[in-house]
């Protein structure tokens, strides 16, 4: 994955959090691009429903799919700090 594409992906990630479609995130680009690993993101939202978790998990997908593709992204209620 290129260092372009990861940085792509940040900046839609931070795009979304101002927005407010997400309150947190966390990635594993930088040890995936390393490793070779399929690259994961966690977001924490505000919602605590399954819809508005897996209505976020899309936009979340189809935000990164032009810059990384193959990406698992996991959604969790609440603030990444509990």
């Amino acid at each position: 994955m290129p260092i372009n594409a990861t940085g792509e992906a940040h900046a839609v990630l931070t795009r979304l959090r101002l927005e407010r479609a997400i309150t947190s995130f966390e990635t594993n680009f930088h040890s995936s691009r390393e490793l070779g690993f399929a690259p994961q993101v966690s977001v924490w939202i505000e919602d605590r429903d399954e819809m508005a978790m897996e209505r976020t998990r899309r936009r979340v997908l189809a935000g990164l799919e032009p810059f990384v593709k193959g990406t698992a992204v996991t959604v969790y209620p609440g603030s990444v700090d509990g």
